[in-house]
């Protein structure tokens, strides 16, 4: 791996200062290609240790297509801890069910026995959440209880102790965000118009949502049927004033249409929320999600598109295709994403009897992301590979904005005293049946010499 130690020292010598999407700092250079024969070698980074179950498992873990980092958290992998999918209201609308409850007295006396937190922690800011739920609904002097206990609100019982509460409200949906943006998030039972704050009616919810609208069920002359959050939402679709939609759902349609409502007839104007147990609401976003990043790409593109599944019978099919090529970069979904894909692409070539691989990077971390990189790109090539009973061939790398943050030089300059060893050989146990049926256990690092790892902090 002499051509990886020969980039460091590359960025350390021409590397241009940059600032950076993380505050961080940069010394970057642009443009830049390694590779490797990979009939040589695994080309696994020697001058330090590279954890390879992390290696492994976030690979296994992008091929199964998901984008929920249980899997890695349960195989004590860390390294996507840092990031969450983003907060925003373009997610599927889905159907929950009501939550009511019989109601539950307190005889207590608002006691914060057993919350005596540090002062400014999260916990002792919960259990003055705790409080303050409490006092409106069982408050009867308190300025907000005829909102609340007045109109049957109460509190599950198990949430009557304030340290149940600060306990299970870091468990809730959308907890990770309420940490991120305390005061944008709330604590919010009518999601599922519950009449009752419990550990199962209630989540944390962005004050944007908080408040809801109505949803609209609109019918078009087509019959198609549309769900539409609010009537900010139905004027852009339909062009009609926000007014206008009220009247028809109060009123109904009328027989004769004037002006531009003329574009609506034969339209139906509903509530959707009507009379009965089951609610529209935007889907909630699990604690451990990404967003659709590298996996669902691969196997979902756009929702729809097998790109890994694809791309391998077309190597079985056609290996002289051109058309190898897999994206993980679309730009529809790019705001819906953790982290917008670092290396947005790759492509396979069939030569002989050989298989190259090529990995494109719009941004490349060289220190602490690229060893990882190289490596899953060159385990993903070996599996293919296998599967499509062709050798490995050639792994390149190809970055655009290459570059070293400023708080790990200290690092890449102890990384180059070392000496690189030998590269270790890498054996796949057996062939599985397909590319989704590989286990960790498949694999076999032979003769992994390295020097020890050396920690650096992530730039998120």
């Amino acid at each position: 791996m002499k051509n990886y130690q020969e980039l460091l020292q590359d960025i350390l010598t021409n590397g241009k200062p940059k600032g950076d999407r993380t505050g961080t700092g940069t010394l970057s250079v642009f443009g830049r290609q390694l590779r490797w024969d990979l009939s040589e070698g695994f080309p696994l980074i020697t001058t330090k240790q590279i954890h390879l179950p992390s290696v492994v498992h976030e690979l296994l873990w992008m091929i199964s297509g998901s984008t929920n980092t249980s899997y890695l958290k349960d195989k004590g992998i860390k390294i996507w801890d840092d990031w969450r999918r983003p907060w925003t209201r373009n997610r599927h609308i889905v159907q929950v069910r009501k939550k009511g409850k019989d109601h539950v007295d307190y005889n207590g006396d608002f006691s914060m026995a057993g919350c005596n937190y540090p002062k400014g922690s999260l916990e002792e800011r919960l259990a003055g959440t705790w409080s303050r739920m409490m006092s409106r609904c069982y408050n009867k002097k308190a300025h907000n209880y005829r909102f609340y206990g007045e109109k049957g609100v109460s509190v599950a019982k198990r949430w009557h102790k304030c340290s149940n509460f600060v306990e299970d409200v870091q468990k809730l949906p959308h907890w990770n965000y309420k940490k991120d943006e305390w005061n944008n998030f709330e604590l919010d039972k009518d999601y599922f118009e519950a009449n009752q704050y419990g550990p199962d009616t209630c989540i944390w919810l962005h004050k944007s949502e908080n408040i809801f609208a109505d949803w609209l069920l609109i019918t078009t002359p087509e019959g198609e049927e549309l769900i539409i959050d609010g009537y900010s939402n139905a004027a852009k679709v339909t062009g009609l004033s926000r007014t206008t939609i009220h009247r028809f759902l109060k009123e109904g349609m009328p027989r004769t249409l004037k002006s531009k409502n003329k574009r609506v007839k034969g339209w139906k104007f509903e509530y959707a929320n009507k009379e009965n147990d089951l609610l529209y609401r935007y889907s909630l976003i699990d604690n451990n999600d990404l967003g659709p990043i590298y996996g669902y790409q691969w196997r979902r593109f756009s929702g729809v598109i097998d790109q890994l599944g694809n791309v391998i019978e077309q190597i079985k099919t056609d290996p002289y295709s051109r058309r190898h090529l897999i994206s993980s970069w679309n730009p529809k979904e790019i705001k819906l994403m953790a982290l917008p894909p670092c290396h947005y692409s790759f492509q396979f070539q069939v030569d002989g009897n050989k298989l190259n691989c090529i990995f494109n990077m719009r941004s490349t971390d060289v220190f602490l992301g690229l060893p990882f990189n190289i490596a899953s790109y060159a385990l993903l090539t070996h599996m293919i590979a296998q599967q499509c009973d062709l050798e490995v061939g050639e792994l390149v790398y190809s970055g655009a904005d290459v570059h070293i943050y400023l708080n790990h030089i200290e690092q890449v300059k102890e990384q180059l005293s070392r000496e690189p060893y030998p590269l270790p050989q890498l054996h796949i146990k057996r062939k599985p049946e397909s590319i989704d049926d590989y286990v960790y256990e498949d694999f076999e690092f032979i003769g992994y010499k390295h020097h020890p790892a050396i920690k650096a902090p992530v730039s998120v």
